[in-house]
């Protein structure tokens, strides 16, 4: 045709209708080869040759093609499509099978279902079955079912129809609950024996066999035989290996003796005798039912056993069954002796019992059985996967009615809707269950693990066939070699009816839903129509077919060919040709069809939102043509839209609503059609839709259905859809209310407002003013404005706010002296009646509403005065926290208010006796009341000066106005403000007679902190104390104050007390700067007895009550400071409490938990060591001076230097105080082997500093003691021996390792040092020849050298000098021997008589050392000589740093000591020739210097330097020795 047009004329139209339906034409049951073009290849061929037909010419075949498509392409000529449809994915699969879908929990169902169709005796059975007796619905559904799995060319069918009229246990198949499969099969075979007699007759043949249960005497000659039928076997897996075994377990011989014995009906006696249970007929179906779970008694619960079971494809039941001969068999039967003493017992036989007469009628002889053989064949399996208590079931089945290949049949796998081949040597693999191996990459090994894990998929139940055994045959045959036997599966006429119009539909669907087909459109629409000659009716037939096509089949597509392009030529359509705008506007008003398909139950937003603009753009072109009228087109339009609003099926698709409702907005903006909508009661109908949506979508979530989830995916609740989707339908149908109630308010002439739609908005007003009924806010009023009420609830969220406050103003504009206070009762009606979220909502449209410039903006300032809404609303606020289920967010929104808006204030102020006294201390609700304090925080002038952040961030029971925030802010105020406060801060202690109320002294409700906090009381009046005027008003209620709250709230029971955390803040706060307070806290005798039995709980791993004491113990020791400063008397007793000392030993070491606590605990110390006595100024010097002092030593040890140091400037409690503070020294220590090991681990080296820190601290307090010695001398640190030995130890070997390693160390690793130590070197002269250095080094190392002085005092004060100890002094003092440091010479010089009198007092009275009588006890300085430092030392001194011999400290303790050493010492420089020469050569030049000085000089100098002539004497004595 191509090659030659001329032939196109002269080929008849009937051929081209030929051709059409060679592509279109559709199968029936007659008729199951339509249509003939099947494949892809002759389908493309027959396209290309139809468009070839109907291109060019006049046209005729053009519009006859068109017509033939527009008829595939109207509603009528199919069934509904669903969403992303592609049939080419749900046909048949390859093995011509079908599946069953999947409802939720029902592949039990699916499996079992499977199984019965594949056998064919009993799918001919079901499906010949007629005229049932009982159970008619599901036979119906049943053959239905497998009718439509034999003929159907669906992928898998729905079997929703068999679940709904199913029953078990004489309730419905709930679809969601997964149920035994073995349960299933045994239910519905019953029910298959109960529906027709040939049906049982069918299912007994199948499935039936017969059990025997014997019983053999052993004391009598009886036996008893008892038949049971059986249709599936339990076999035990648990302790088996496999089938076989299984059944050995099951025909096991059982003994019954003893209590278990039998009692035989023929003897009516008790007797010993065998209980065996053995097959007596087998089914041509054996069902196997493997017992996978199992009840775990130590558990308690369902568990499945995964064990390896296996199974054989062919199964030889002999050995399982009973041949012995009965009834007529026995008189056949051979006489062996065996047998004869079989015959010779009596069978005790029933013979009332009609079944087991009936049962021994039915049973085959010996020689039947014999004659059919006793093999079965493994002809399907049903798996589990999972566990106990969820899984899955999927079956391989045995195909025995297709072609086989080769000799075997073939295996198929059924898992729901999926059907593929399946290959039966996998079985073991998948069947079996058991353990399975593999390996796995081991990172930190570095190498692959095997491992090995359970399988969770087992067989369940086991299906096998009897083989029958061929005469001519030795070996049983199988069943791949037997006849083929043909079944009769003739379908009934309605089902096979009923299954071809289902076939036709889907192959319909399948040959328009493909690209082919979608190609040859575009052709037909787009490249077609432009080879035709053009007039108005191809133009308007191909719009038509376009646009039907779109609408009606490519939207429902899953893949989507061209839309764009689609999109366009419909585009170019409508402005070519105008008619087709009316035509689709007068087919939307006819039918809503399309407008319910696409608009309304669409799931894709965008197909909806291109819908929408087509809808919008035709109505535009139209109102174009027409601009001053409505055609009867658009206005037959709106109404259809206005209609559907009032059908269910809205309802249930809200969720997809918000491009109709945009599309109603955007048609709206029109003024005719903003006249016509408000005509036809838009506004009604769309508030009466929101209404009614949300009431039936909460009826709907609260009924169960049937079907599952199959069918309620669409039946939402407001609230599920508001989470999932936002709820944005319901903002644009809340627009198009407000923009409709906006233009009727703005122009009500032009728009007038009927009755209808005002009493939809506002339907209880009217009748309520006639009535003249207060306005009452609350839970159980009624709600003024429904909609409005329920719209914000839902919707006031992002843009919805907005559209929310517009709503409002909207209405109240409308009539404002009527509307404005009911709008303002509703708004307050959600804040009393909401929670979280919904609540949230009300509070922003609440917000703008109370802005003034909002006020004025909208024009609705004349009617509402210049308050605007924020007067009504203060006119019912406090009725919305009275009766609220959120009362504390609500005022918290009121003080947000309160800082914003002017009015709000001074409503606020005016009504404070009404309000504050009520919420702040009254109130049940501690929320309420810590909220109200907030508020009140935004009335007080200087409430700038107030850091909420601070509060908001610290929990909200203990959160406190720090004093030094409120005492910033004095001076500040004017005159008014002063006032203002007073008369707030009069107002809140007038609460103190309501407090005792609610608690009450020797109450029981303050001691409840989560019921009776009254922190935010207490918070507040904090607030009011900005100068000395307002503490002085506290002053008579100090004593009122402290018997409604004390001591109860400072007893052991109450250890985390808000109350006392805001009481002890307050009082700290009144006292600052106000002795009148102090004055009278101290006349009280209750306050003094009791303020220093504050119980205090400390748990290192309880974070709440660290953080309550960080901040409770700051204002209880601040306060004690006060009082201590201004009574010595209290100082005195409190020194004495053992509050302070648990305090020093629990509070102070920990300023990392502790950091101001401890600090005030110190500054407390302080105070009390003073006595009073030091003034404020002192006291603040002391502080600037310690903080001067040094940058690297932290507040806490300046704060103890400086409280020890006091100690020793007085005498007031030196004694009581240094015996409360030398319990400290045990846990300084501790704390120092803490750092220490916290040093050297490779995480904790920057706690250098803080080992600094508290060796200054363990200085100062050694030396406060060794003054307390001098002082007293009564030895008040002997009990710190241990504690100072423990110190030595750890100083020594840190010492020692810095002598003995070449590494780079920090000279003096434990030194504290002020500052580095000098880094320039020493030149070749000698040490003391470069002061510089001397001075520097003698700085940095001098803290360090007179710690280990002290140490070495306390231990000879304590006569507890060790080795150890003396191993120290003399490295201390060999490394100072180059500084020329006389702290070691000066220590043994005063020490040395000490000694003597400590050995004299330990050895009996003896003097000397080693004397006789008593116990002989070695002195210190004995001690000491024995160290090799020591005699290292005098060597040095001697030698290299002669020149220290210039101090007398050192001269005097050579003089003393060396003589005793002269022996060691020569035997140091024995060998050392130069250092002997250099000391002849310094002692020769000494005798001549001497022998030329005159004698007059020489008396001159002994008057200047009376010690220098001793040591010319003593050199003189000394230089023989030299020699």
């Amino acid at each position: 045709m191509q090659r030659c047009p001329q032939l196109k004329a002269g080929i008849h139209a009937n051929f081209m209708r030929d051709v059409f339906d060679y592509l279109f034409a559709l199968p029936s049951a007659q008729q199951r080869h339509l249509p003939k073009c099947k494949s892809t290849a002759a389908r493309s061929n027959a396209i290309d040759l139809l468009v070839e037909l109907a291109k060019g010419g006049n046209g005729e075949n053009y519009l006859a093609l068109v017509d033939w498509l527009q008829l595939q392409h109207t509603q009528h000529c199919h069934d509904p499509y669903g969403w992303d449809y592609w049939p080419q994915d749900e046909g048949r699969a390859a093995c011509g099978y079908v599946g069953i879908t999947n409802l939720g929990a029902t592949c039990y169902m699916a499996t079992c279902l499977q199984h019965l169709f594949m056998i064919p005796q009993a799918r001919e059975a079901l499906l010949q079955a007629c005229n049932p007796v009982k159970h008619a619905e599901i036979l119906a559904e049943l053959k239905k079912l497998f009718a439509f799995l034999q003929e159907s060319q669906r992928r898998a069918l729905n079997p929703r129809g068999f679940c709904r009229v199913y029953s078990m246990n004489r309730q419905s198949l709930n679809t969601g609950e997964q149920k035994d499969m073995t349960e299933f099969f045994n239910d519905l075979i019953a029910k298959l024996e109960e529906m027709t007699p040939e049906l049982k007759t069918a299912v007994k043949d199948l499935f039936c066999g017969v059990l025997t249960n014997s019983v053999v005497s052993q004391d009598c000659p009886h036996v008893r035989h008892t038949l049971e039928e059986f249709y599936c076997v339990r076999c035990e897996v648990h302790g088996v290996k496999n089938l076989y075994q299984s059944l050995d377990k099951l025909c096991v011989t059982d003994l019954l003796e003893g209590e278990n014995m039998y009692r035989c009906s023929g003897c009516d006696c008790k007797v010993k005798a065998e209980k065996r249970v053995m097959f007596k007929k087998l089914p041509k179906i054996l069902c196997l039912n493997t017992m996978r779970y199992t009840f775990d008694m130590v558990t308690m619960r369902e568990e499945k056993v995964n064990s390896h079971f296996s199974f054989p494809m062919k199964l030889v039941m002999r050995d399982y069954m009973e041949l012995s001969p009965t009834g007529t068999d026995a008189a056949e039967s051979s006489s062996s002796p065996a047998d004869q003493q079989q015959q010779q017992r009596e069978e005790v036989v029933d013979k009332d019992d009609e079944m087991q007469q009936r049962l021994r009628a039915e049973l085959p002889t010996v020689a039947e059985q014999e004659a059919q053989g006793f093999v079965y064949e493994l002809i399907g399996v049903t798996v589990h996967t999972g566990t106990a208590d969820g899984g899955h079931y999927y079956s391989y089945i045995r195909d025995r009615l297709s072609p086989s290949v080769g000799d075997a049949d073939r295996w198929l796998w059924f898992n729901d809707s999926e059907v593929r081949p399946f290959d039966p040597s996998q079985i073991p693999v998948e069947c079996f269950g058991g353990e399975v191996s593999s390996k796995a990459y081991d990172s930190m090994q570095d190498r692959f693990m095997d491992f090995s894990f359970e399988r969770t998929n087992s067989a369940y139940m086991l299906f096998y066939e009897h083989v029958p055994q061929q005469p001519q045959q030795q070996q049983p045959s199988c069943l791949s070699s037997l006849p083929r036997r043909r079944f009769n599966f003739e379908l009934p006429p309605d089902l096979a009816d009923a299954v071809w119009q289902d076939n036709k539909s889907y192959l319909q669907d399948r040959n328009i839903f493909n690209h082919m087909y979608f190609n040859f459109m575009f052709q037909v629409c787009a490249y077609l129509r432009n080879t035709v000659p053009s007039d108005d009716q191809v133009f308007f037939k191909t719009a038509r077919l376009t646009c039907s096509f779109i609408l009606e089949t490519l939207v429902h597509a899953k893949e989507k060919l061209n839309l764009v392009q689609w999109i366009e030529i419909m585009d170019k359509m409508l402005i070519l040709c105008p008619p087709v705008c009316d035509w689709f506007l007068a087919t939307m008003a006819e039918d809503d069809w399309w407008l319910r398909q696409i608009l309304v139950s669409c799931p894709s937003p965008k197909m909806r939102e291109i819908f929408s603009r087509f809808c919008l753009e035709v109505v535009n072109k139209v109102r174009q043509r027409e601009p001053d009228q409505l055609s009867v087109n658009v206005t037959n339009f709106i109404r259809m839209l206005l209609n559907a609003l009032e059908q269910r099926g809205m309802q249930q698709h809200c969720r997809h609503l918000d491009e109709y409702f945009t599309l109603l907005l955007r048609l709206s903006e029109g003024r005719l059609e903003t006249a016509f909508m408000l005509e036809n009661r838009a506004i009604s109908r769309l508030v009466q839709f929101c209404l009614m949506s949300r009431s039936v979508s909460a009826a709907q979530q609260s009924a169960s259905g049937l079907e599952g989830p199959a069918e309620t995916d669409d039946e939402l609740s407001l609230d599920i859809v508001s989470a999932r989707h936002g709820l944005g339908h319901f903002e644009k149908l809340g627009e198009v209310v407000e923009f409709l109630l906006s233009r009727a308010a703005s122009e009500p002439t032009a728009f007038p407002l009927f009755d209808e739609d005002r009493q939809a908005i506002l339907p209880s007003i009217l009748h309520q003013q006639q009535q003249q009924q207060p306005h009452q806010v609350g839970t159980g009023h009624q709600v003024l404005f429904p909609f409005v009420f329920n719209f914000i609830k839902q919707c006031a969220t992002g843009a919805g706010t907005r559209c929310a406050v517009q709503l409002v103003l909207s209405a109240c504009r409308l009539d404002p002296s009527l509307y404005a206070e009911p709008l303002v009762v509703t708004l307050l009606q959600g804040l009393a009646s909401q929670e979280g979220e919904s609540f949230q909502n009300f509070v922003k449209v609440l917000t703008p509403l109370m802005d003034p410039g909002l006020r004025m903006a909208t024009g609705t300032s004349n009617s509402l005065g210049e308050t605007g809404f924020a007067q009504l609303v203060m006119r019912y606020i406090w009725s919305a926290v009275q009766f609220g289920k959120s009362p504390a967010y609500c005022v918290e929104w009121l003080a947000t208010q309160a800082m914003r808006n002017p009015v709000v204030q001074q409503h606020l102020l005016e009504s404070r006796e009404h309000w504050l006294p009520t919420h702040l201390v009254c109130h049940p609700n501690l929320k309420v009341r810590q909220a109200t304090f907030i508020l009140f925080t935004h009335l007080l002038p200087m409430r700038a000066q107030v850091r909420f952040h601070e509060l908001s961030s610290a929990r909200c029971k203990l959160a406190v106005v720090s004093p030094c925030t409120v005492s910033g802010s004095r001076g500040q105020s004017s005159v008014e403000q002063r006032a203002l406060i007073a008369d707030l801060l009069r107002l809140l202690l007038g609460c103190l007679t309501d407090i005792r109320q609610a608690g009450g002294a020797g109450g029981g409700g303050l001691d409840r902190a989560e019921h009776s906090c009254f922190a935010p009381y207490f918070n507040s009046m904090t607030l009011c104390l900005v100068s000395a005027d307002e503490k002085r008003m506290v002053t008579p209620h100090l004593g009122e104050l402290w018997d409604a709250f004390f001591p109860r709230t400072l007893s052991i029971e109450i250890s985390n007390h808000g109350n006392k955390y805001a009481i002890l803040n307050f009082l700290l706060t009144a006292c600052t700067d106000c002795p009148e307070n102090v004055t009278a806290l101290l006349g009280n005798a209750k306050v003094v007895n009791q303020i220093c039995t504050n119980y205090i709980l400390s748990d290192m791993e309880d974070s709440e009550v660290i953080f309550y004491n960080r901040c409770m113990l700051p204002a209880y020791y601040g306060l004690l400071r006060l009082l201590c400063l201004a009574s010595p008397r209290f100082s005195a007793n409190l020194c004495r409490h053992t509050n302070i000392n648990w305090s020093l030993r629990f509070i102070a070491p920990y300023p990392t938990h502790y950091g101001p606590a401890s600090e005030e605990l110190l500054r407390l110390c302080e105070a009390i060591l003073t006595g009073g006595r030091a003034s404020r100024r002192t006291r603040e010097d002391i502080d600037d001076t310690g903080r001067r002092r040094t940058g690297q030593m932290s507040e806490t040890a300046t704060t103890w230097t400086r409280a020890l140091q006091s100690a020793t400037r007085t005498r007031f409690g030196l004694r009581e105080i240094y015996g409360k503070l030398s319990n400290l020294l045990p846990v300084l220590v501790d704390a120092m082997y803490t750092l220490h090991t916290m040093f050297f681990d490779s995480e904790g080296c920057f706690v250098y500093e803080e080992m600094l820190q508290l060796l200054c601290i363990i200085n100062t307090c050694l030396r406060v003691g060794l003054d307390c010695i001098e002082r007293h001398r009564d030895g008040l640190l002997r009990k710190g021996t241990d504690v100072t030995e423990q110190l030595v130890e750890l100083l020594s070997n840190r010492h020692q390792a810095f002598h003995s390693t070449t590494a780079h160390i920090a000279h003096g690793l434990f030194f504290p040092r002020l500052q580095s130590p000098p880094t320039f070197q020493l030149n070749s002269a000698a040490p003391g020849a470069n002061p510089a250095y001397v001075v520097n080094w003698t700085s940095s190392s001098w803290p360090y050298y007179q710690l280990v002085d002290r140490l070495a005092r306390v231990s000879i004060n304590a006569m507890h000098f060790t080795q150890e100890t003396a191993h120290l002094c003399a490295m201390v003092a060999y490394e100072g021997a180059s500084l020329h440091c006389s702290l070691f010479a000066k220590l043994w010089n005063e020490g040395c008589p000490l000694c003597r009198i400590a050995v004299s007092q330990l050895s009996g009275g003896s003097s000397g050392v080693g004397g006789s009588g008593g116990t002989s006890r070695q002195s210190p300085l004995d001690t000491l000589m024995e160290d090799s430092y020591f005699t290292e030392y005098v060597a040095a001194v001697l030698t290299k740093e002669r020149r220290c011999l210039v101090d007398r400290h050192i001269y005097a303790f050579m003089t003393h000591c060396f003589p005793k050493h002269s022996s060691v010492t020569a035997e140091k420089t024995e060998d050392n020739s130069s250092f002997i020469s250099q000391v002849e050569g310094d002692v020769k030049a000494c005798l001549l210097l001497l022998a030329v000085v005159s004698q007059q000089q020489q008396q001159q100098q002994e008057s200047q330097h009376g010690q220098r002539s001793v040591e010319s004497r003593t050199l003189r004595r000394f230089v023989p020795i030299c020699y």
